[in-house]
């Protein structure tokens, strides 16, 4: 399985090396495209979704997740609540996006944020037995006035403790990596020598 950005996930032969199918995401919203695709810890392929706004010129999160069973190639969309902004979606080669699952339990974390150029300012967790999607961090609202890097979030595969490399502005070299609980609490912060990290 494959993201392409304005083709959907590719399904691939990988003995014949041929794609056998394409999967749209028109089941999100009418022309959307994909961001990134991860396979959470039971197996259903999740994707998030970004559709065209006039306003900026450019593609923004939909609030929903597209789910996709790797057996029969079914999708269904997952809408997420009032307050939980979809997953920012990146196509640039130097900002991945944060769109990560956990392999330690069922969880799909990411960034997002009501305004597209804004949407490092929160994190979101989806826990994917219940259905129910959190926000867990919002750094809106810090006094430190610190975001988080675009591709830095990252889950450590043996316990689900989650890892964030923070920084203050585009122009500022004051960066660190904070590491946390899968629910957001704070468990320690990792100063960085001062540069431009990415």
């Amino acid at each position: 399985f494959a993201a392409h950005q304005s083709k959907g996930v590719l399904v691939i032969d990988p003995v014949l090396d041929v794609v056998e199918r394409v999967i749209t995401m028109d089941c999100a919203a009418p022309d959307a495209i994909i961001g990134s695709i991860v396979k959470s810890k039971d197996g259903s392929l999740w994707c998030s979704v970004a559709e065209y706004d006039e306003t900026y010129d450019y593609y923004t999160a939909i609030d929903k997740l597209v789910r996709i069973d790797p057996s029969t190639l079914e999708t269904s969309v997952e809408p997420l609540p009032e307050g939980v902004y979809g997953p920012s979606t990146s196509w640039a080669a130097w900002s991945a996006d944060t769109f990560r699952a956990s392999r330690y339990s069922n969880e799909i974390y990411w960034t997002g944020g009501a305004d597209n150029w804004f949407a490092n300012m929160e994190v979101f967790r989806f826990d994917v037995d219940a259905e129910r999607a959190t926000r867990i961090l919002d750094f809106s609202d810090d006094d430190d006035q610190w975001k988080v890097c675009c591709p830095s979030l990252g889950i450590d595969p043996a316990d689900g403790t989650l890892y964030l490399t923070l920084f203050k502005d585009v122009v500022s070299t004051q960066y660190m990596v904070r590491k946390c609980r899968a629910d957001g609490t704070a468990i320690r912060d990792y100063p960085m020598e001062r540069a431009y990290w990415f």
